[in-house]
């Protein structure tokens, strides 16, 4: 349930007094508070614009109130953020200081998305039990299976994983050399 409320913070000020992050916050007509029992995001319009950076930033390109409302709404009602784990020990880009930035926009959605991202490695550590998603991005050596001389199954972890409701998204690059053990899967 949501509800919606106007508060007049020049008639009243003391009204907003509870999501001042200090006594010397500014809380004006135009900001927008979300809250949820103690949790609160308190925001400015222009934080649901996207700007064009070319233009010393005063120019609006486009809306993302959507995505911004909605990232504080899972923000203040989320007690426990669901986890959205990155496969890395495949040569993934994450663990490389200089490929952050190609992956930064994506890393941004997910945590937007309401996601607590994480890395894991499958080899050595086992899928939390509060991961929802599973994200293999732009692997360079292939997943473990149990053949004998590994007695580890990278796989098999996922395929136990995929068991229940949760989910895996696998990006590939035109780049990425033949996978055997995870195409096959």
């Amino acid at each position: 349930t949501i509800k919606v409320s106007y508060r007049d913070v020049w008639s009243n000020p003391s009204s907003v007094d509870m999501y001042r992050s200090t006594s010397y916050s500014n809380i004006y007509q135009s900001n927008i508070i979300v809250a949820s029992g103690s949790e609160y995001r308190v925001s400015t319009v222009r934080s649901y614009y996207t700007y064009d950076s070319e233009s010393a930033g005063d120019v609006p390109v486009a809306y993302n109130g959507q995505k911004q409302f909605v990232k504080q709404i899972l923000d203040v009602t989320g007690a426990e953020a669901p986890i959205c784990a990155l496969t890395v020990n495949h040569g993934e880009p994450f663990v490389n200081p200089t490929d952050i930035a190609e992956t930064q926009y994506m890393l941004s959605m997910l945590e937007d998305g309401g996601y607590k991202v994480q890395l894991l490695d499958l080899a050595h550590q086992e899928i939390p039990e509060d991961c929802r998603l599973m994200v293999i991005y732009d692997p360079q050596d292939d997943f473990l299976v149990n053949d004998g001389v590994s007695n580890i199954s990278e796989i098999e972890k996922l395929d136990r994983f995929l068991d229940g409701t949760n989910a895996l998204m696998v990006f590939f690059n035109p780049t990425t050399p033949l996978l055997p053990n995870l195409e096959e899967y």
